[in-house]
Order: C-alpha cells, then structure tokens, then sequence
C-alpha cells in the first residue's frame, strides 16, 4: 500500500469527472469517485501524520477548505488550529491563502462584511508577493461575490471585473471561468438576463472544453437555468438544473445542492407542478436546516412560500415568508427582500387587509428603488385610495348613527373642500412661478458653467505647456549638450554615447508624456530616473539618489498628470544638494498610496530653502525652478475642474538646534 502524502491527495483533488455531453446523463468513473470521496478522510491521516509545521497549515487549509463545500461547522473549526498555527509563521503566502479561505467561509455564513475584512487582508499582503496577480484575481473575486451578496452590484461588478482582468492577463482559463460566473450573477439580479447568459455561457464552454467538472460547472448549470426561466423556456431550465444537481450530487457538494433544488422547486412552480415543486423545496430546506446555513435557508422559505400561497396555504405562506424577511434584512439581501415583499404584498391583499398590504408594497418600493434607482408610485396611489376608501366609508357609517350631527359635518366638510380647491389652485399657480424661475436660473447656471469650463480648460492648458517648457528649459538642454560635447573633446566615447543615449530618451519620453492629459505612474517614473541620471553623471555622481515604490501601487495601471514630480526633483537637485559642501549629498524620493491619493515624497539634505533663497538673491545668474509654481497652478486648475483634491506640502528639515539639513516636498495627487 502506497503511504498516504500531502502530494497526494492533491493529485486526487484535481481527479477528472467525466460528462457524456448533449444532454446524456453524467457519468464519474468509480474508481475516481471512490478516490475523491476518501479526499477529506486523507487530508486528515496526513494532519496527523506530518511534523513539519507549515505542511500542517497548508493541510488544514485544504481540509476547510474541502469542508466548506460539505460542512461549515467543521470548516471553520479548520481554520481556528490553521489560525493557532499560523501565529509562529512568517510566510505570506499561507497568511494570503488563510485569508482567502476564511473570506469564503464569512460569506457562507452570512456574515458578508466580515469576508471584506479577510479579503482586504488577504488583498494587503498580495500587493508584495512575487504571485501577486493570481493571488489578487481571487481576492477581488471574493471581494466580489461578497458586495453582491450586500445587493451592492456596482461595487460587485467593479470588483469583478478587475478580477478578471488580472486572470485575463495570467491566461488562467479556470479562474477566468469562475470570474465570469460571478458576473452573471451580478448581471442576473439586476435583471440583465442577455448579459447574463453571455457570462454564463463562457464559463460552462471552457470549464467543458477543458474537462473540469468541479462545483463552478455545477453552478454555472444552476445560474443559467434562472436565464431560461426569464424566457419562459422552462423545459430547458430543468435540463441544466437536472445538470447541475447531478454534478454536485456525485462530487459530494452538499452544501451547494441547497440552491439547485431551490432553482429547480421555484422553476416547477412557474409550471405549475406544485406537488413536485413542494417535495423538491422540501429537500432544500433540510439541507439548510442541517447545515444551518442562514443565506440558503432565507432562499428555501421564500420559494416554500411562493409554493404554499399558489396552493392557497396562505397562513403557513404568511409564516415562512416572514422567516425570510427577517433574515434578508439582517443579511441586507435586498435582491431577495424585493421578492419577499411582493409575495407579503399579495397575501395580505388575499386576506383583505389593504393597510398592511400598503405597508408591504410601500416598503418594496423602497428596496426597488435601491436596487434599480427608479421610482414607481402608480400602484401605491392606486392602494392609497382603496384604503382611503374603506376608512371613508366607515366614518360615513358612524355619520349615519349620529343623525343629529349629519347635516353639520356635511356642510363643514363642503367648506373645507371649497378652501382645500382655493389653496390647491393657489399652490399650483406659485408652483408654477417658482418652476419658470428655477428652469431659467438653471440655463443661467449651465451657461456660467460652460464658460468656466472653457476658462478652465485654457488655463490648464497654458500651465501644461509652461510645465513642458519648464522642463525642458534652455539651461538644461545646453548644459546637458555641453557635457555630451566635454565627453566628445576628452575622446571619452562610452561615456558620451550612454549619456546621449539617456538624453535622447528623455526628451522622447518628456515629448511623449506631454501630449496626453494623464500618463501611467510607470511611464512618469521612467522619466523622471532618465532626468535624475543626467543630473548625476553631469554633477561627476556627487549626490546619492533613490526611488522606492510600495509594492501595493499598481504603477502599470495607475494614471496621473504628467511633468508634477520632475520640478521638485530639479528644485532639490540644484538649490539645495549642489551648493552642500560638507558631507554626503542624499536625494530620495518615495511613491506610496493612501485610499484614493498618490502620496510622492521627495527629501534632500541639502542647505534648505532660506540658504537657497539667500544665494540665488546674491546669485549672477538668478536662476530660478520656477516649474515648481507652474506644477502648483496645474493641480490647482485640475482640482477646480474635477472636483479633486491634490496639494502640495514643503517642509523645511531642522536638527534639534535648528540649524537646516534639507527640505521634505509631499505632493499628494488625487487617483
């Protein structure tokens, strides 16, 4: 007998299933059954057997990991030793994985904010890993799932989508699959049933084409039925959930059989198959009650509501859709809430009771406003004036047995309607007054607008070519030729070619850089070092430099205004580091990003701004970097236009008894 090894059971984990397609039933080699069904029982004689500490957390991991799709509890008791573990470790990436496991797991469990903090974590310690764009394709996938879990689908989408882009860029073909359904999730509850199955479609062609019949298969089965059912097509909904169920059935995938047989209870119903569609739901219901999953049980007693008010079993309807609603808004699932709703809406409208039925419609109102922005009041008018109705008529009633009191209140209620006529007359003529005024004021604004806009964009674009001409100013294209030419003269050939070199890249990428309004951190940066190494090669290297950049900014992808750092960069190099003449001459300059700034930091320890001052005042020459009010002015305009936020800070550096040792720039840019 073979010993049992972690490699091992990692080889079974990734056992094909085979699946006789065109609509034959699926069919698991025994033998490969047999081997995954005994995956969970492996993984945990190699737990007990292995030593080394890291193989052990890399074991529970994959065994909360094999539970997650099997038992929650046992999960997340997983996770706790992983956890104890993991406290004596350093490598980042069982912390990444650890994160990303329990992300799934918070969502699972309802608990959808607390999955974002995991998956925040998980997002932090990827931006330095040397894995770090497949890490980060399942972190945002996971970020999510979990927004659309919180109904936020724009915050869902744009996380999934960059997702996506990061697996798109790895050519990772099983993650894009998985991406891709999550999105037509998204697309799904916002009733975009086209996009939707486009989604859906590409997930199942490559997860077929490659012969991976895992659970994303399964579900991407489950979510295209909902598509079907949108048109009508319920036949071929049971098709792909008669697919879905049977996958996940011979994987072992209990927990995610809870919604295949919802979709599938819920889809009889639309077909009016009610005694199937209630032993169905009833199938999913005591998985979620077993499993004692809140977001699968809060589906499975709605849909069992929906089944019982069609059968006219309107009392139990009552107390299984309230079960549901009190789930939903504790989990904020208002794409669920809005269903719920609708049903209480129409139960109550059975039983008579147009108040509560009001109540009910009034209050989804709301949850549709919030999922699609859009406002419907008709219907609720329309219930307004039958309960209005129904109270009128009762006070009508009591009018009747106070005889005495009748032709009072009649009268006084004739005055009061001739007043209430008066008023609403006078209301709409001053209604009608402020509207023409307001719709003149506001062409008055948009005209004001234009103009400033105008005014603005002519501003920012003097500034963007001053800030060209700054930096490419004659003082720094003669001296650099004459340093070229000094080369030339000493016959110092190599050093002449790569200093060419590095100029003509400069200005190539200075010209280049300037033609569009914003370019990538990577591309400023390039320039900005080419900049740097012709200071120091035309200075005879006399001051250090540096430039760091946090691992977790995305130079490749983030886009800023072009030709803002170079300025300060020349302001230390020139003011403040050439004229030290004692000790080491140091420039640094550190890229960092805070929520939604870009934080530069650029430091010497040179004489300091009142020395520099001083000497360009007695200076011959009067240079002057005045690049650095051009680059102020710029983000100024930028700001006003867009609403944004940059600044810039400078610090003048003392020691402790005051004297200067350098100056700090921060410039803050908004991203």
């Amino acid at each position: 007998m073979q010993p049992v090894t972690l490699s091992r059971i990692l080889f079974f984990r990734k056992l094909v299933l085979v699946i006789l397609i065109a609509g034959l039933p699926i069919a698991i080699p025994v033998s490969e059954l047999r081997a995954q069904n005994k995956v969970v029982d492996s993984l945990e004689q190699v737990y007990v057997s292995v030593t080394d500490r890291n193989e052990k957390i890399e074991t529970l991991l994959l065994l909360s990991d094999e539970y997650l799709d099997k038992n929650v509890q046992q999960a997340k008791r997983k996770l706790a030793l992983a956890y104890e573990l993991l406290q004596k470790e350093t490598d980042p990436k069982l912390w990444i994985k650890y994160h990303l496991i329990n992300s799934v797991f918070f969502r699972i469990d309802g608990a959808a904010d607390k999955g974002i903090l995991s998956a925040r974590k998980a997002l932090q310690l990827a931006g330095s890993h040397p894995d770090s764009s497949n890490f980060k394709a399942q972190i945002y996938n996971s970020l999510g799932a979990l927004y659309d879990d919180k109904s936020d689908a724009q915050q869902a989408l744009e996380y999934q989508l960059k997702a996506l882009r990061y697996a798109e860029a790895g050519n990772d073909e099983q993650m894009i699959a998985t991406i891709s359904n999550g999105i037509g999730r998204v697309y799904l509850y916002l009733s975009e049933y086209e996009k939707a199955k486009t989604y859906y479609l590409r997930a199942i062609e490559i997860k077929e084409r490659r012969q991976e019949y895992d659970k994303h298969l399964a579900n991407s089965y489950n979510n295209l039925s909902n598509c079907f059912d949108a048109e009508g097509r319920y036949d071929k909904s049971l098709q792909y959930l008669d697919k879905s169920i049977q996958l996940k059935e011979q994987i072992d995938n209990t927990v995610n059989l809870i919604p295949s047989y919802n979709n599938k209870a819920y889809t009889l119903l639309l077909m009016n198959k009610l005694d199937v569609a209630e032993k169905t739901i009833q199938q999913a219901i005591f998985l979620a009650d077993s499993l004692d999953i809140t977001i699968e049980k809060q589906y499975a007693y709605s849909t069992y509501a929906e089944i019982l008010f069609a059968q006219n079993r309107v009392a139990l309807a009552e107390a299984y859709m309230s079960k549901s609603i009190a789930m939903s808004k504790e989990s904020n699932d208002l794409y669920l809430a809005k269903y719920n709703l609708d049903l209480m809406y129409n139960i109550y409208l059975k039983k008579g009771d147009y108040k509560k039925a009001l109540e009910f419609y009034r209050e989804r109102s709301i949850v549709l406003d919030s999922v699609y922005n859009i406002n419907k009041r008709s219907e609720i008018e329309k219930l307004a004036l039958e309960y209005g109705t129904e109270k009128k008529n009762k006070e009508i009633a009591l009018l009747n047995a106070e005889k005495e009191l009748n032709e009072i209140d009649l009268k006084k209620s004739r005055q009061l309607q001739l007043a209430f006529l008066l008023v609403a007359g006078l209301a709409v003529v001053v209604l009608l007054l402020l509207w023409s005024r307001h719709k003149n004021k506001a062409k008055t604004d948009q005209l004001l607008k234009e103009t400033l806009a105008r005014d603005y964009e002519k501003k920012l674009s003097e500034t963007e070519l001053q800030a060209l001409r700054a930096q490419m100013n004659p003082h720094f294209l003669f001296n650099c030729l004459n340093s070229i030419n000094s080369f030339i003269i000493k016959n110092e050939q190599e050093q002449a070619s790569e200093y060419l070199s590095k100029f003509s890249m400069l200005i190539r990428k200075v010209l280049n850089n300037s033609k569009s309004s914003k370019v990538t951190l990577a591309n400023e940066l390039e320039a900005l070092k080419l900049y740097i190494e012709l200071e120091s090669l035309r200075f005879g290297n006399s001051f250090e430099y540096s430039v760091s950049v946090d691992p977790t900014v995305e130079t490749d992808y983030l886009e800023i205004p072009p030709l803002i750092i170079q300025p300060y960069v020349e302001n230390s190099i020139w003011h403040g580091l050439l004229h030290k003449t004692e000790g080491p001459k140091k420039l640094s300059i550190d890229i960092k990003q805070d929520e939604t700034l870009l934080i530069c930091i650029i430091e010497d320890n040179g004489i300091g701004r009142v020395a520099a001052a001083s000497r360009i005042k007695n200076s011959v020459s009067k240079r002057k970097s005045f690049g650095m009010n051009i680059t102020k002015e710029r983000l100024e305009h930028i700001n006003q236009k867009h609403d944004e936020r940059s600044h810039i800070e400078v610090v003048d550096l003392k020691s402790e008894s005051g004297d200067a040792i350098g100056t700090r720039v921060t410039i803050k840019i908004a991203i």
